[in-house]
């Protein structure tokens, strides 16, 4: 098993079908502080958008950056519910300071997703059991489908 890069490093991630983008190896974030012994894990092979930035706004905030991490921890957050809405938009802000986005950046981020994120919460589960149905079986405790249930679908 590869070693977790943290949201520090280089995101491990590569160009993926439907402009998404596929973790190689697990990445980790520390919640508050490196060892809080609060850390939100993004598994390998998780896809993400990383952020969905609207195109009249993309001018000012471009798709990649600083914030390419904190947007990967964020669409884990909404796709597996782990955490409430408000929390993970507070984790996504959190993140964004210790990746040094600067911070009108970080704060029209974190605003667009409280605004406007509520419909991507509400989906991100049924988003992650299209995408991945084996680690959906695993987080909400589904059982998963096999081939021959997934045929008759």
């Amino acid at each position: 098993m590869q070693q977790a890069a943290t949201i520090l490093e280089p995101l491990p991630v590569i160009t993926g079908i439907g402009g998404l983008w596929l973790v190689r190896r697990p990445v980790v974030y520390d919640l508050g502080r490196k060892n809080s012994g609060l850390r939100i894990t993004i598994p390998e092979n998780y896809s993400s958008d990383l952020a969905s930035i609207h195109w009249l706004l993309r001018p000012m905030l471009p798709r990649r950056g600083l914030f390419d991490a904190p947007a990967l921890v964020h669409d884990w957050l909404y796709n597996t519910h782990l955490v409430s809405r408000a929390v993970a938009d507070g984790i996504f802000l959190e993140a964004m300071t210790v990746c040094q986005v600067p911070r009108w950046q970080a704060l029209g981020m974190f605003w667009a997703v409280r605004v406007f994120g509520g419909k991507a919460y509400k989906r991100g589960p049924d988003a992650l059991r299209e995408r991945a149905p084996e680690w959906a079986a695993q987080i909400f405790d589904e059982p998963a489908l096999n081939g021959r249930e997934k045929e008759a679908l």
